[in-house]
């Protein structure tokens, strides 16, 4: 969604953001057919406890937030479609360009909604509102698409970015989420491998640990609310593999005689080298 050099975002000074529209040159439908395909990547994430990632500007999340609270606080006799119709056609003859001023101001509070930008906007004519009323448009088809997924929106703009975003530091996530289940019998080697997994995981460096991550869970990523990933022994074929990832169904098996071997040589570096780079011959990714 971020790097797709057709879609709606452009990296600039390390972060994403949204593309500058040119209304007069851009095709208004396909931007507007985009950001909705974007708000329903971005409703899906809270549901399979992945996200985004730390590299969004803030003001991105702002504004969606704002969008779905105007989503959710719109009259019952009022459908989306009629507001993105007046967002759109603002340029049209006839169009109500005070009432246009005035949802502006509903889906964008923080900056549309002062009095100062309200009388500036007064001043505009259609075509100039289109400069403020796509990108609105675009932010309340995202913000539709989150909303019907996920109606229980976090009340917080603080609790909503953290939700979407994933955790500033993806390693302290990750590692609270790898969880050991064992028989008794290996209580004990089960202790060592969730000590020497979240070691490695705190001591390796986030680019790292966002690919360990993609193995696990199949996203860079991972939410504040994430499941645990069931870390379990087993026996895998071949003498080299070490591990076994499943990331459809949050479950790593690790090769019981392999590990039994490290640790009884105490030799963690090899474990690490091996659990951090993924793509060594010692990790599988099912």
């Amino acid at each position: 969604m971020l790097e797709c050099p057709e879609g709606l975002f452009v990296k600039e000074k390390g972060k994403y953001r949204i593309k500058d529209i040119d209304t007069a040159k851009d095709d208004i439908g396909s931007i507007l057919g985009k950001s909705r395909d974007a708000g329903r990547i971005i409703a899906r994430l809270p549901r399979i406890h992945t996200a985004i990632g730390p590299n969004v500007v803030d003001s991105f999340y702002k504004r969606l937030h704002e969008a779905v609270k105007f989503v959710d606080q719109l009259p019952q006799d009022v459908r989306v479609r009629e507001v993105l119709d007046k967002l759109v056609d603002v340029d049209k003859k006839g169009a109500d360009l005070k009432e246009v001023v005035k949802l502006l101001g509903q889906i964008n509070p923080s900056e549309l909604g002062t009095p100062k930008y309200q009388e500036y906007m007064d001043t505009l004519d259609g075509e100039d509102l289109l400069e403020q009323s796509i990108p609105a448009a675009m932010y309340v088809n995202m913000a539709t698409a989150y909303f019907n997924q996920n109606p229980s929106m976090p009340a917080a703009l603080k609790d909503f970015q953290s939700l979407l975003a994933g955790a500033p530091d993806c390693r302290e996530e990750l590692a609270k989420s790898l969880k050991v289940t064992t028989s008794k019998e290996n209580e004990k080697l089960a202790v060592k491998l969730n000590q020497w997994m979240k070691k490695a995981v705190r001591d390796a460096s986030v680019e790292h640990v966002a690919k360990v991550s993609e193995d696990l869970t199949g996203s860079r990523y991972v939410s504040t609310d994430a499941p645990y990933i069931d870390v379990r022994f087993s026996k895998l074929p071949g003498d080299e593999l070490l591990f076994d990832a499943h990331s459809c169904t949050l479950e790593l098996d690790v090769d019981l005689d392999f590990f039994k071997k490290l640790a009884k040589e105490d030799n963690f570096k090899a474990f690490e080298r091996a659990f951090i780079n993924a793509s060594a011959s010692t990790f599988y990714q099912a």
